[in-house]
């Protein structure tokens, strides 16, 4: 039967390059106007040279972009580079980066109107979110990537916060269709965070949470979906009659349902390798890829988002660093409606050496000022 099945696959072109995308963790996207015009052996083909200048990192073309050097932050989303600076001017900048099925397109927005702490782009939707604070409250804007303009889908052109008060430090934004997320600290001398998560196109709050609803030491976040989420923590160390962070690191799994405000469910807590005596975790930083709302414009193929993996830097004793990758799928399994028999805490050696790559080593650190951006 299996060589009947690889003769049957090995005939077809259109097959094999169907087996060979999802070898890949790829799928076709609908909305190349390029792909209907490319007969199969076409596709099949730029699949492969995709794949052999990744297992080479073997680049056909170098494209350099000048880019300013006072970056208040920046982003690269489905190809799309994106850069704000808020000295001298507040301009912004987009780059859609050069494909096999595209050219370079680039603009700048000379004067965003806002002095932006942070924002977060998903170019499916055209969606840029600019975080900027005023008097009393931390406001989010809601535009188009392409104009500035006010986005047409959101409830509200500016989604705001009372901050009562409230330190604004280490903010963390992102973007999952249509949730925004944003976990910052609230006490500048304390480990205590607010998190909210809006629906931007109802102008909704769906999450609310702060001081004692987060675990104590709380050191990042990331959107699994866009009704979940991770949060990063680190289990207490007792000394005495002091109380700091430093011990076993957590990934802790939650989730919310509908379109109203709600209180997250608790799906599970992975527990990171036990640390020996006289060692501590002193960072936890989660990083994963782009949610994306749409399959991306000008693509043959591209990864779904259940497909991304998502990467956990770890630094213990301030020196030594360690960067575990897992992938989306595993962490998915944990979330409703197909979750696992819901565990309460689940230990290293459960999880981790079956489900996870460790590797030595990994900056700890964005590089938030660059002065100019090479691409190959």
């Amino acid at each position: 039967v299996c060589r009947a099945w690889k003769a049957l696959i090995e005939s077809s072109v259109e097959l094999t390059y169907l087996v060979e995308l999802f070898a890949d963790g790829l799928v076709s996207c609908p909305s190349a106007d390029s792909m209907a015009q490319r007969r199969p052996y076409e596709r099949l083909e730029q699949l492969r040279r995709y794949r052999r200048a990744w297992q080479s990192l073997t680049c056909t073309s170098c494209t350099r972009f000048s880019i300013s050097g006072h970056a208040r932050a920046y982003d690269l989303v489905d190809g799309v580079y994106a850069q704000h600076d808020t000295w001298p001017l507040t301009d912004f900048t987009t780059i859609a980066l050069p494909t096999a099925e595209r050219e370079s397109r680039a603009s700048t927005f000379p004067d965003v109107g806002v002095q932006s702490l942070d924002f977060a782009i998903d170019p499916t939707q055209d969606l840029v979110v600019f975080l900027w604070r005023g008097q009393d409250s931390a406001n989010l804007d809601c535009r188009l990537m392409s104009t500035l303009a006010p986005h047409p889908l959101a409830a509200l052109d500016t989604l705001s916060l009372g901050l009562r008060q409230q330190s604004f430090q280490r903010i963390f934004l992102q973007i999952a269709d249509d949730a925004v997320g944003l976990l910052y600290r609230i006490q500048p001398l304390a480990e205590t965070l607010r998190l909210v998560i809006f629906n931007w196109r109802t102008a909704v709050l769906l999450v609310d949470l702060s001081g004692p609803q987060l675990p104590r030491f709380t050191s990042d976040f990331s959107l699994i979906s866009p009704r979940s989420f991770l949060l990063g923590t680190m289990t207490e160390v007792r000394e005495g009659t002091n109380v700091h962070r430093g011990g076993i690191g957590e990934i802790r799994i939650f989730s919310f349902r509908g379109d109203s405000p709600a209180q997250p469910e608790h799906a599970t807590t992975l527990l990171l390798p036990e640390v020996d005596v006289n060692r501590s975790l002193d960072r936890m930083v989660i990083h994963s890829g782009p949610y994306l709302a749409n399959p991306p414009q000008d693509a043959l193929f591209y990864k779904p988002n259940e497909k991304r993996i998502c990467s956990v830097s770890l630094l213990y004793d301030r020196f030594e660093a360690y960067t575990l990758y897992i992938h989306h799928q595993f962490l998915a399994g944990f979330l409703p409606p197909a979750a696992r028999p819901p565990i309460a805490v689940v230990p290293w050696k459960q999880w981790g050496p079956g489900n996870s790559r460790m590797m030595k080593g990994r900056h700890m650190l964005w590089l938030r000022s660059p002065a100019n951006l090479l691409l190959e």
